[in-house]
C-alpha cells in the first residue's frame, strides 16, 4: 500500500514537527495551569515527549516499511 507522505520528507520537516510540538506544549500547559503562572520546565518536557515520540515512529517506519 503506497503512502502519501514519504519518510524523506517527514524527515526533511523536522523543524516544522519541533514548532509544532512548542506550539501543542503551550497549549497543553494553558489548559492544564490556566490561572497560574507558565511552568516553561512543563512544557519543554511535553514538547520534548512530542518530539521524541516523532523520532522514534519515523526510526521504527524506516526499519519496518518496505521499499
Amino acid at each position: 500500500m503506497p503512502s502519501r507522505v514519504s519518510l524523506e520528507k517527514l524527515g526533511r520537516n523536522r523543524a516544522y514537527v519541533l514548532v509544532s510540538a512548542l506550539i501543542v506544549s503551550t497549549l497543553i500547559e494553558t489548559l492544564v495551569h490556566w490561572r497560574g503562572q507558565p511552568d516553561v520546565v512543563f512544557m519543554a518536557i511535553i514538547a520534548l515527549a512530542i518530539y521524541a515520540f516523532f523520532e522514534l515512529g519515523l526510526f521504527f517506519a524506516r526499519l519496518f516499511v518496505k521499499k
